[in-house]
C-alpha cells in the first residue's frame, strides 16, 4: 500500500469542540471511495468490513465517512483481517 491517506483530497475535515474550555480540533474523515481506494477494494468489500467490526462508519447527512486514524490503524494492524476481502 502506497497510499497515503492524507493524499485523499476528497478527505472531509470536521470541526467539534471539546470540554468547557472549547478547544477546537480537527478530525479527518474519508469518504468510502477514499478507504477502497487505500486498500484496493471496492464499497461491497467496505460495508462487509462494517457487517464484520472491522471499520467503524460515522454517519454525517447519511453518508458514511471514516476516521482517517481508524483507517491508519486497520493499513497497519488488518492485514490478516482483510484477507479474501472480495469473496461473498
Amino acid at each position: 500500500m502506497s497510499e497515503r491517506i492524507s493524499e485523499h483530497p476528497q478527505s472531509v475535515a470536521a470541526i467539534s469542540n471539546h470540554g468547557a474550555l472549547g478547544m477546537q480540533t480537527e478530525k479527518r474523515f474519508l469518504t468510502r471511495a477514499d478507504v477502497g481506494q487505500v486498500f484496493g477494494r471496492s464499497s461491497m468489500t467496505l460495508w462487509r468490513w462494517e457487517r464484520a467490526g472491522l471499520l467503524k462508519p460515522v454517519r454525517i447527512l447519511g453518508k458514511p465517512y471514516y476516521r482517517a486514524e481508524d483507517i491508519e490503524a486497520l493499513a497497519q494492524h488488518g492485514d490478516a483481517a482483510r484477507e479474501g476481502g472480495e469473496a461473498a
